[in-house]
Order: C-alpha cells, then sequence, then structure tokens
C-alpha cells in the first residue's frame, strides 16, 4: 500500500488539469482589478465634468457682474426741499426708475435691503439657461465685495466661489441755490479671490 500510494504521489497524470485552473484564477483576479479600476475611472471623469461645469458657471457669472461694475458711474439727485424726491441717472443723465430687473450698480446707488437679499444671476451656457446665486456687502468706505457661487444641492461640498473686490469712488456735491444734493457713484474692480 505504500508504494501504491508513493507512485500516485510522483505521477503527472492531471497535473495540467491543475495549472490550467490556476491560470484561470490568475486572469479572472487581474481582469477583476482592471474592470474595478475602469469603473472608479469613470467615476471620477463623470465628478469633474461637474466640478469644471460648476467652475465655469461661477468665472462666467463673476465676469459678468465685474462688467456691469467696472468704471461705470450712476448719480443720485436727491431734492432737499421736498420729500422723497430722489432721482437716479446712469452716465448719459438718462433717468433710471426701479424695477423687477434692476442693475446691480442701480441696487449699490440706492443702498437699500435689496443689497442684504441673496441674488440670482443667469448665465447662458451650452444652449441651456443656468443660474448661481450672488452676495453682496458694501462697507463704510463705498467697498463692494460680492461672493458668486453656484448652486449647492445638499450635502454638495464641491461648490466653488469666486468674490469680487471693487473700490468704491463717491462723490457727493452740495447746490444750495437749487436744494440739491448730487452724489456720483463709481467702482473700479480691485481683486478677484477663487477658491472652493
Amino acid at each position: 500500500m505504500k508504494k501504491a500510494v508513493s507512485e500516485k504521489l510522483r505521477s503527472n497524470e492531471g497535473a495540467s488539469l491543475l495549472i490550467a485552473l490556476l491560470l484561470f484564477l490568475v486572469c479572472a483576479i487581474v481582469s477583476s482589478v482592471i474592470l474595478t479600476a475602469g469603473t472608479a475611472a469613470a467615476g471620477r471623469l463623470s465628478k469633474k465634468a461637474e466640478l469644471d461645469q460648476k467652475y465655469y458657471l461661477v468665472n462666467s457669472a463673476a465676469e459678468i457682474l465685474a462688467e456691469e461694475l467696472e468704471g461705470k458711474m450712476i448719480i443720485k439727485e436727491e431734492k432737499t426741499d421736498e420729500v422723497s424726491a430722489i432721482t437716479y441717472k446712469d452716465m448719459n443723465g438718462n433717468t433710471i426708475t426701479a424695477g423687477i430687473n434692476d442693475s446691480l450698480l442701480f441696487d449699490l446707488a440706492r443702498g437699500d435691503d435689496n443689497l442684504k437679499n441673496t441674488k440670482t444671476i443667469y448665465v447662458s451656457y451650452d444652449g441651456k439657461t443656468v443660474y448661481a446665486y450672488y452676495d453682496i456687502s458694501v462697507d463704510s468706505n463705498g467697498e463692494v465685495k460680492i461672493s458668486i457661487r453656484d448652486i449647492k444641492e445638499k450635502g454638495d461640498v464641491n461648490a466653488y466661489t469666486v468674490t469680487l473686490l471693487f473700490s468704491g469712488d463717491i462723490n457727493t456735491s452740495t447746490d444750495d441755490t437749487n436744494n440739491l444734493i448730487t452724489t456720483r457713484y463709481r467702482w473700479f474692480l480691485k481683486d478677484i479671490q477663487k477658491g472652493e
């Protein structure tokens, strides 16, 4: 019996089947690793495209807002002998009236509670209209800070922000003859801060 067991252990019959099974197992493991890596990379690429879209959206909104304010002027004329006799004019002297689509420049000159609310800006992008939020704060020196961000969904930690800083040039003159106080507002882009 010892001789039969010893011969079976030294026999080469069935060895090729064992080698084939081991080769198949190695190939299955390698292909599994390759598929897992490919799936993970595809997920990262789709997330990158989404992040790129947010980045370009916020930067486009920042460009629009910067263009709306940069170097432009609005004039506020206030009659001191009448109640609520305030007139706003653009750089060309045309009277501006309050409306639903007030410009950012008009809101800043009025300095009213509109500045305290989060506003929305619409940007045309790739045939679609998308929008971003922006908040405005004005300090006592007339410096304006506009923080722009994309629409942050619940749990979205990948929101981009851009902050525009404008220095204000505000000149006031008084005409006692006509009981008129004229204030000229003009803002100049001082800094752009980009970040997440």
